[in-house]
């Protein structure tokens, strides 16, 4: 498909940088074949494709399933009772190899963090969207805690997935 010259700071980098990158989503799908626009932003955070309605929403669609449906699969396959330890184990999981395949394993944030920067910026700013990224933050901060509560856990997962069920709506109503 060819490469995409982008000017700008990429995050981390520090100083301008002149790099080419393959013109394809997290998926590996070429972005011509996927419907991407041409237009390019540049800004001194970071760099995006703007994707149109249509990929937007199938890399929405890609997003619930890959982090909204495996988030909450390591809880559910506990037992009511398990042990302190088990409940970390199973949020570990979920949260460091959320999704497993033939390309290797990928953590939640690497799963959230690819879908930000194939989105581009236009969904964030749509309550749904504000409404995820709120979601998400909270989740992924399950990472950090030594004791997670199973209950506050499992409604923390479960918000990520109905905020990204919202956001898909939203982009499919045409809805704020």
């Amino acid at each position: 498909m060819g490469q995409q010259v982008f000017r700008g700071v990429w995050p981390g980098q520090g100083g301008p940088r002149l790099w080419t990158a393959p013109r394809r989503d997290f998926k590996g799908r070429a972005l011509a074949q996927v419907g991407y626009s041409r237009a390019c932003t540049h800004s001194a955070q970071e760099v995006a494709l703007e994707p149109d309605r249509d990929t937007l929403l199938d890399l929405v669609h890609d997003l619930q399933h890959d982090l909204g449906r495996y988030l909450l699969l390591p809880l559910q396959l506990l037992p009511t009772d398990a042990p302190t330890g088990a409940v970390r184990a199973a949020v570990q999981a979920a949260l460091l190899r959320t999704r497993q395949g033939p390309t290797g394993v990928t953590s939640a944030a690497s799963l959230w963090h690819t879908f930000c920067q194939e989105a581009g910026p236009t969904w964030r700013h749509l309550p749904a969207g504000e409404r995820l990224q709120d979601a998400v933050v909270r989740a992924l901060a399950w990472s950090t805690v030594a004791v997670p509560v199973r209950a506050e856990v499992v409604r923390d997962f479960t918000a990520v997935a109905d905020a990204i069920r919202a956001l898909r709506q939203a982009l499919e109503t045409g809805a704020p």
